[in-house]
C-alpha cells in the first residue's frame, strides 16, 4: 500500500540445485575411442602412498560450475612453476600444486602423493591429427599412475592459429581420460578467449603488471572484464609474476644494474595476489623462471614472500575457492577500495590500498582511520579482524546504508570476517592460530631485510632528493623492529606481526617519496627502465646524468614525420589489423593528425553497431616502423607527439607505444590527452642489431601521432673556450 514498507529477509537457503546431467558435465567426443592400452596402468615401483601419508582422494578432481572439487571439497590451487626444486621444499613454502612443462616420472608422482601435492602437466601423449586413430590405432587410456594430476595443461601463448589443433587435442584427452572424466583441461590463450573457454575447462589469464606502466586498478578492471569474453559462468586462474621480465632485466643489465637488487618488492606481489582473488580468480599460477633453492638475496626474498602469501591465501581459501564477489565497496580515500566476498555462512571484506603507481612502488596510506560503509550485513553478524595468530573481534557501528568498518592501522591489505556462525569462527580461529608463528617470523625477516636495503640505498639517493627525511624514517623503522623482537620473545605473535608491519610503513613512505621525485619529470615510469622499481633508482639517476651530458644525433627513423604516403610505404612502415566483425579500423595520413607540417598519422577504431562492444579483447589496429640499426650499448631516445581528443573506450591500454628493446613490460600507455602531448622513452641497445617501434590502438576511439624520432645519444661536444 501507500507509504514506506520495510521488508526483512534472513537465512535464505536454496534446498536443491539442478545441474547438468553427469553425461553432459563430463562430455567427451560423441564417439568414445576404443581402448588402446592403458597409460600408467600400474606403478613400476612401490605403491603411490605409504602408511601415514595423506589419504588418497576417493574421487579425482572435478569441476562443478566454477568450483574445483576433490572428494566434494572445494580446492583453491596455489601453483608454482617447477624449476628443479625438491618437492618437499615447495610443500614447505605452502604450495599445493606444482606445474611441470613435461610429463612427470613415476617417482615424482609417487613423491607428490606422499607430500599431498598435486601436479599440472601436459597429457602423456602428443596430439594427433583428426582421423589419425584409423591409421595409428586408438589412443591409450590414462591409468592410475596419473591420479595425482590435478589438470592437463594444453599449452601457453595460444592464439587464433592454434585454436583448431588445441580443440582437437582437448577432445582426444577427454576421451582418453576415462578413469577421471571430470579432470579439467587448462591453457593460457593470448586471444580468442571465448573459443578457448569452450575448448578447455579453465583458461589461465594474466599479463605483465609489476614494474610496468599498467596501474593495478586498471589491471583489476581488465581482469574483471575477461569473464564477459568467456563462456558464461566459467572459472579462470590468474598468473602471478614473481620475477621481472627478461626484457626489463636486459635493460637493467645494460645500465650496470646488479642482479641481486632486481627483485619485486613483497608489497607489490601481495597487491597482485589480492587483486587476483578479489577479481574472482579460482586459482593462482605463480610464474618462476629460476629455482627457489638458489642462495642469492633475490631468491631468498622471493621464497619468503611466496611462503607468507601462501599462508595468507590459506586464510582466505574458503572464500577464494567457493565464494562469490558480492560487492565492491569504496573507501574513505580514493585509493582505498574493498571487495566483499561471500560464502554460505560468512562474508569476507578485503580492503586494498592501491594508488596510481603501486605496480612500481607500493607506498603507504597517508590517512588514519580509513573506513568503509559495507551494505547488506545482517544485524546478527559479528566482525573479526583476521590477524596472524588470532581472530580479533570488534564491534563496528551500524549506519544508514550498512555497517561502518574503520581501519585504525592499515597495511596495504586487511581481512575482516563477518559471520553469525560459531562453527565458522572456531574453524577460522584454528587456521589463524596454525599460521601465526610462521607468519610473524617471516614478517619480521622481511622487515629487517627491507630496513637493511633502504638504509644502503638511502645514502646513494640522498643527493638527488635531499628533502626526503631518510634518518627519521630509518630510525622509526628500527624502533618498531626492536619492538617486534620483544613481542616475539614474549610469544605475543599478533603484537609481533603488528610491530613488523609498523616497521615497514616508514620505509614505504621513504621509498614512495624517492620514487615520486624520480618519475615526476617523466611522462611515465617506463620512460626510464630503472625508474620502475625503488631498488633500481640509483641507476635511474645515473641514466639521467648520462642523458643530460649527451648530445642527440639525427633520427634513425625514416618518414616518421608522416608527410608523404609513398615515402612512408617505401621506408617500410607496416599496417596491421586484427579482424573483428563488429569493428571498423582506419590508419591514414590526415591533416587533423598534424603536429608539425601538413599531415600526421591517424589511427581509429569505431563500431558500426548501435551498441558498441564494451570490451575489446585485442588491439584492432597497429602500425610498426621499419627496423633501424643500433649498436650494443648505444643509448637511444624515442620521442614523438600524441593527441587523443576523447578517452579510448573498451580497453584499459588505450594507445600503446612499444619498442622492441623494452617490449610490453616497458610499453607506454595513454588513454586521453589535453591537446598534443610529447612522449620520451630512453632505452639501451643490449646487442648490435635492429630495433623498431609499434603504435597499437587497443580500444574504440582515435589517436593522432606525429614527428616520431629514434635518436642516438652520444657524448656532448665540449664548447670552445
Amino acid at each position: 500500500g501507500p507509504g514506506v514498507t520495510d521488508v526483512w529477509i534472513d537465512d535464505l537457503d536454496v534446498a536443491h540445485h539442478v545441474g547438468p546431467p553427469p553425461e553432459v558435465a563430463a562430455a567427451g567426443p560423441a564417439t568414445a575411442l576404443p581402448t588402446g592400452g592403458v597409460l600408467g596402468a600400474r606403478l613400476p615401483g612401490p605403491a603411490l602412498r605409504d602408511a601415514g601419508a595423506p589419504a588418497e582422494p576417493r574421487r579425482g578432481p572435478t569441476l562443478s560450475g566454477s568450483l574445483l572439487r576433490i572428494d566434494d571439497r572445494e580446492i583453491f590451487p596455489r601453483i608454482i612453476e617447477y624449476r628443479g626444486e625438491p618437492l618437499g621444499l615447495l610443500r614447505q613454502l605452502g604450495f599445493n600444486t606444482v606445474a611441470l612443462a613435461q610429463v612427470p616420472s613415476a617417482e615424482m608422482l609417487e613423491e607428490a602423493g606422499r607430500l599431498g601435492l598435486w601436479i599440472i602437466c601436459p597429457p602423456p601423449f602428443s596430439p594427433r591429427p583428426e582421423g589419425a586413430s584409423q591409421t595409428e590405432g586408438p589412443l591409450p587410456e590414462i591409468g592410475p599412475l596419473f591420479d595425482r594430476v590435478l589438470a592437463w595443461d594444453l599449452g601457453s601463448g595460444l592464439g587464433a592459429k592454434h585454436l583448431a589443433a588445441t580443440t582437437a587435442w582437448a577432445r582426444q584427452v577427454k576421451s582418453s581420460d576415462r578413469r577421471c572424466p571430470g579432470r579439467p583441461l587448462v591453457c593460457r590463450p593470448t586471444s580468442q578467449l571465448r573459443a578457448y573457454s569452450r575448448a578447455v575447462d579453465i583458461p589461465i589469464l594474466g599479463r605483465g603488471v609489476l614494474a610496468t606502466g599498467l596501474d593495478l586498478s586498471d589491471y583489476a578492471q581488465w581482469l574483471r572484464q575477461r569473464p564477459s569474453l568467456m563462456v558464461p559462468g566459467g572459472p579462470f586462474w590468474t598468473t602471478i609474476e614473481t620475477q621481472p621480465a627478461e626484457l626489463l632485466r636486459r635493460q637493467w643489465s645494460a645500465l650496470g644494474q646488479e642482479p641481486a637488487t632486481a627483485a619485486f618488492s613483497p608489497e607489490s606481489v601481495r597487491l597482485l595476489v589480492y587483486t587476483a582473488i578479489t577479481s574472482g580468480s579460482r586459482g593462482l599460477w605463480f610464474q618462476s623462471s629460476s629455482p627457489l633453492t638458489a642462495e642469492d638475496a633475490e631468491t631468498r626474498l622471493r621464497a619468503l614472500t611466496l611462503e607468507l602469501l601462501n599462508l595468507e591465501v590459506e586464510l582466505m581459501e574458503p572464500w577464494a575457492a567457493a565464494g562469490s564477489v558480492l560487492a565492491t565497496v569504496p573507501g574513505s580515500e580514493p585509493a582505498l577500495v574493498a571487495t566483499l566476498l561471500q560464502t554460505n555462512h560468512a562474508r569476507l571484506l578485503v580492503p586494498i590500498w592501491s594508488p596510481p603507481g603501486s605496480q612500481c612502488v607500493a607506498g603507504q596510506a597517508a590517512a588514519h582511520d580509513l573506513s568503509f560503509l559495507v551494505p547488506g550485513v545482517p544485524e546478527t553478524n559479528k566482525a573479526y579482524w583476521m590477524l596472524p595468530g588470532e581472530l580479533r573481534p570488534f564491534h563496528p557501528p551500524r549506519k544508514a546504508g550498512g555497517v561502518r568498518i574503520t581501519v585504525d592501522e592499515f597495511d596495504l591489505t586487511a581481512l575482516v570476517m563477518l559471520t553469525q556462525h560459531p562453527t565458522v569462527v572456531a574453524a577460522m580461529g584454528r587456521r589463524a592460530a596454525q599460521t601465526g608463528r610462521r607468519s610473524a617470523e617471516i614478517l619480521r625477516e622481511l622487515a629487517a631485510w627491507q630496513l637493511r636495503r633502504d638504509a644502503d640505498l638511502a645514502g646513494r639517493l640522498a643527493v638527488p632528493n635531499p628533502a626526503v627525511r631518510h634518518a627519521a624514517y630509518l630510525a622509526e623503522a628500527h624502533k618498531h623492529l626492536l619492538a617486534c623482537d620483544r613481542q616475539m620473545g614474549l610469544g605475543n605473535l599478533s603484537a609481533a606481526s603488528l610491530a613488523a608491519c609498523r616497521a615497514t610503513r616508514p620505509l614505504r613512505l621513504l621509498e614512495r617519496e624517492h620514487w615520486e621525485a624520480a618519475v615526476r619529470p617523466l611522462n611515465s615510469p617506463v620512460a626510464s627502465p630503472p625508474a620502475v622499481t625503488f631498488a633500481t633508482l640509483p641507476w635511474h639517476w645515473r641514466l639521467m646524468e648520462q642523458v643530460a651530458a649527451s648530445r642527440p644525433g639525427p633520427s634513425l627513423l625514416p618518414a616518421a614525420d608522416f608527410e608523404d604516403l609513398p615515402a612512408v610505404f617505401a621506408a617500410g612502415w607496416q599496417h596491421f589489423q586484427h579482424p573483428h566483425p563488429e569493428l571498423h579500423t582506419e590508419a591514414e595520413l590526415a591533416p587533423a593528425a598534424a603536429h608539425g607540417g601538413k599531415l600526421g598519422l591517424r589511427l581509429a577504431v569505431s563500431s558500426p553497431q548501435k551498441a558498441e562492444p564494451a570490451v575489446i579483447e585485442s588491439p584492432p589496429v597497429w602500425i610498426t616502423s621499419p627496423a633501424v640499426p643500433v649498436a650494443a650499448g648505444q643509448l637511444l631516445r624515442i620521442q614523438g607527439w600524441v593527441n587523443i581528443p576523447q578517452p579510448i573506450r573498451g580497453s584499459v591500454d588505450g594507445l600503446l607505444v612499444l619498442d622492441s628493446l623494452g617490449g610490453e613490460p616497458l610499453a607506454y600507455r595513454v588513454r586521453h590527452t589535453q591537446g598534443w602531448q610529447q612522449f620520451v622513452l630512453y632505452r639501451v641497445a643490449t646487442q648490435t642489431g635492429t630495433m623498431s617501434v609499434t603504435f597499437a590502438l587497443a580500444g574504440l576511439g582515435e589517436a593522432f601521432l606525429d614527428d616520431v624520432e629514434i635518436q642516438p645519444l652520444g657524448p656532448a661536444i665540449p664548447s670552445a673556450q
